[in-house]
């Protein structure tokens, strides 16, 4: 895969080439993505403060709320064939549903636990859930894994003109490259 920078204004307005930025084909529709950008990297390090006690869950509340509501959004607009898209669809449905069942067999452990009383249907039941949980937690990695092999990732430059589209296929790239050349040339 590759990634190419194009004018900020063409990926919101939606005026880049017609040419599949996921399969490199011929397409004429889009996929318009909204994207977090800016404000809210997340708490990095901070998290340590958990270890800290009280005291750190304070402060690591206070950097948590200090950050939130400082996130700007950014919308692209992607050609995107229908293929990539069902590609990218399976893959969230995927991920999706594994977090459900992952949810579901904790709480299923924790009933069994709630009303076992040390016989072999409690521990069926535990054995039951804990299968369901480690097969969902894996059905959960590879959904997250396909989705974001199928996404395009999206990054806005600090100067604020420039989109970095990554993970995109090199014939999208070359045709943004091109698009780019054929603007610079007409301008000259």
């Amino acid at each position: 895969m590759a990634s190419v920078t194009v004018f900020v204004d063409d990926a919101v307005q939606g005026t880049l080439p017609d040419v599949c930025a996921r399969d490199g084909i011929s397409t004429s529709s889009s996929l318009r993505r909204h994207d977090e950008v800016g404000g809210r990297e997340g708490l990095g390090i901070a998290w340590l403060l958990v270890l800290a006690g009280p005291l750190g869950w304070l402060g690591l509340l206070v950097i948590a709320v200090s950050k939130s509501g400082r996130a700007e959004m950014l919308s692209v607009e992607l050609p995107m064939c229908d293929t990539a898209y069902q590609r990218m669809r399976a893959a969230r449905r995927l991920r999706d549903r594994s977090v459900l069942a992952l949810l579901g067999s904790v709480v299923l452990g924790v009933l069994v636990l709630g009303m076992g009383d040390g016989g072999p249907l409690s521990s069926v039941g535990l054995v039951a859930a804990g299968c369901l949980m480690v097969v969902s937690l894996v059905s959960m990695l590879t959904g997250a894994f396909r989705f974001d092999r199928e996404s395009v990732g999206v990054t806005l430059d600090a100067s604020r003109r420039w989109v970095t589209l990554s993970n995109v296929h090199p014939e999208f790239a070359a045709a943004c490259d091109a698009q780019q050349a054929a603007r610079g040339a007409q301008r000259a």
